[in-house]
């Protein structure tokens, strides 16, 4: 379950994190008493119902609020459709400005703008993935602190100030950074799994660049990307916490006021599957090989989405009782860890598997792997593991809901998938309602080995030559 949770509901992120109970409270007593029968150990938790306040600002950008009086804060993210998708001929842009936001100000550098935070108690944050940017503010709600933040919130995140200085010290810094990832095999892995599924796609690179784009990189780009990309019109804005609506709306209209004119980004162009697997193997030396193995997925508006949730947790989602790690981890002790999740996004996301193991034990993984695959696409899942996967999936639900933030990330997963008002309390229903045949149906029409990309990084060994194909 917490590998497809992770993916799906929290994002890129997106999108996953505990502070406020919202489990029904039944009291010791009465829980006890529910004991007596062992049918009550499965009962579905239940959800405080969230009031969802929706609207648009002047300026044009949605947005999403939800009241929660348990703590004196206010959780609040801007989510732009601005990630490495966007890029172009320019990888690592996006990542870049993320960087580079909150770097400083026309009067305030980053130092002061962290010491202003700092001293009233609020932290801010920036980051990027593939689809999406993400600006973030937590501050108390105290009007004496929260006033004040919000307006040096505002300014930093909607007029940032790009300095030569400052932008080649977030850039050497990134240099460094991926100097140093691109010595790990896991990181080669990624780069060569991304980078042959989706071909020239937008998201064929890595969100953090490579070398030649960083360094052609100038503070005009960014200052470009930013105008284009970080818009009102462009913009999820997401609230939870302890104020009333009326103040949520006047906080809405002063920072997205603030914001650059501009228009919402085009829709990404959908990758075409392969017309044939795939195997690409880089020697690397590393006393494992690590495997990425998988194909196209979905796009987070699937109607399949529900189905591919509860049978992918079967196959390799859901721990020790996956049908992956019984035969790869426990049976045969091939690699420690063993996980296939599907990544919806605004295209078409992947599905994958991820594993490592030793350089000589790499083909027979493969072949294991394989195998499992055949016979889950062959005979599916039984109705005792598909009752248990729902039960387990519904019933830890209510944790990936369980703090201000993890609702936030929700929220801003809604709204940038566009997503239905109502799927925070529709998800367990919808996941209850899948049958077993809808699960082997859309697992059979997703899961296909036959346009599949597998890449090995580690040594090759006497008996590791080249992966089996499918």
């Amino acid at each position: 379950m917490k590998y497809f949770m992770i993916a799906i509901l929290t994002w890129a992120s997106l999108l996953s994190h505990a502070e406020g109970e919202h489990f029904a409270s039944v009291g010791p007593i009465t829980a006890l008493g529910q004991l007596e029968s062992s049918h009550n150990l499965n009962m579905r938790p239940h959800l405080r119902p969230f009031d969802i306040r929706r609207w648009q600002t002047k300026a044009g950008t949605s947005v999403m609020f939800v009241r929660a009086d348990d703590v004196p804060m206010l959780d609040m993210r801007v989510v732009f459709n601005a990630g490495a998708a966007r890029d172009a001929d320019q990888p690592g842009l996006a990542y870049t400005l993320s960087n580079m936001m909150f770097q400083g100000t026309e009067k305030q550098t980053a130092a002061e703008i962290a010491a202003t935070f700092e001293r009233m108690g609020a932290q801010f944050s920036s980051s990027s993935a593939r689809d999406m940017a993400l600006v973030e503010l937590r501050t108390l709600t105290d009007p004496q602190y929260m006033d004040a933040v919000l307006q040096e919130f505002t300014l930093a995140a909607t007029q940032p100030k790009f300095r030569e200085e400052d932008f080649q010290r977030v850039r050497n810094q990134e240099l460094v950074g991926l100097k140093q990832m691109l010595q790990s095999p896991g990181a080669q892995a990624t780069k060569l799994f991304w980078s042959t599924l989706y071909a020239h796609s937008p998201y064929a690179t890595l969100p953090q660049g490579d070398l030649p784009s960083l360094q052609q990189m100038k503070p005009a780009d960014i200052e470009a990307f930013f105008r284009r990309y970080y818009n009102a019109h462009n913009a999820i804005l997401v609230m939870v916490g302890a104020i009333d609506e009326a103040k949520a709306r006047s906080i809405s209209e002063t920072f997205t006021a603030s914001l650059p004119e501009g228009v919402a980004a085009p829709a990404l162009p959908d990758q075409l599957p392969l017309a044939k697997a795939e195997n690409v193997h880089l020697e690397f030396p590393s006393e494992q090989t690590h495997i990425l193995m998988g194909g196209l997925g979905i796009r987070r508006d699937n109607p399949d989405y529900y189905a591919l949730s509860v049978g992918n947790e079967i196959l390799g989602g859901g721990g020790f009782s996956s049908w992956l790690t019984r035969e790869i981890r426990v049976k045969r002790g091939y690699s420690y860890s063993v996980a296939s999740y599907f990544i919806p996004m605004q295209a078409t996301g992947p599905w994958m598997i991820s594993m490592q193991t030793r350089n000589d034990q790499t083909q027979a993984a493969l072949q294991v792997t394989h195998d499992v695959i055949d016979a889950f696409l062959k005979e599916g899942p039984t109705a005792a593991e598909l009752q248990e996967t729902k039960d387990q999936v519904v019933g830890g639900y209510p944790l990936s809901l369980a703090s201000n933030y993890s609702i936030l990330g929700n929220l801003a997963a809604m709204g940038f998938y566009h997503l239905p008002a109502d799927f925070l309390e529709h998800y367990p229903d919808a996941i209850e309602a899948v049958t077993l045949a809808q699960v082997k149906d859309a697992m059979k029409r997703h899961v296909r080995q036959d346009t599949w990309v597998t890449v090995t990084v580690g040594l090759t060994t006497a008996k590791h030559d080249t992966p089996p194909q499918p």
